[in-house]
């Protein structure tokens, strides 16, 4: 049980942690478009040296593709302010 009307308010406000969980989901976010592209290269350039079955090949096309349309959705990027 709270002691006083000063812990009941401090509960109320959004803590240090919950501000630091959306920063860490903006940062995994933005790791999620380069780690999508680099999948895609990595397919490329394993399929042009050394033959890859067609499944494994679109697997890991969707896989980075995947990825790349997670961070689009999830990412909250600046948009330009109507004037």
């Amino acid at each position: 049980m709270l002691r006083n009307a000063n812990q009941q308010m401090f509960h109320t406000f959004k803590g240090k942690d919950e501000i630091k969980d959306t920063d860490m989901q903006k940062r995994k976010t933005r790791a999620l478009l380069p780690v999508g592209i680099f999948v895609i290269a990595m397919a490329q350039i394993v399929n042009h040296y050394a033959v890859l079955p067609d499944s494994i090949h679109g697997a890991l096309m969707g896989a980075g593709i995947g990825l790349m349309a997670l961070s689009f959705i999830r990412g909250k990027f600046n948009t330009a302010n109507k004037a």
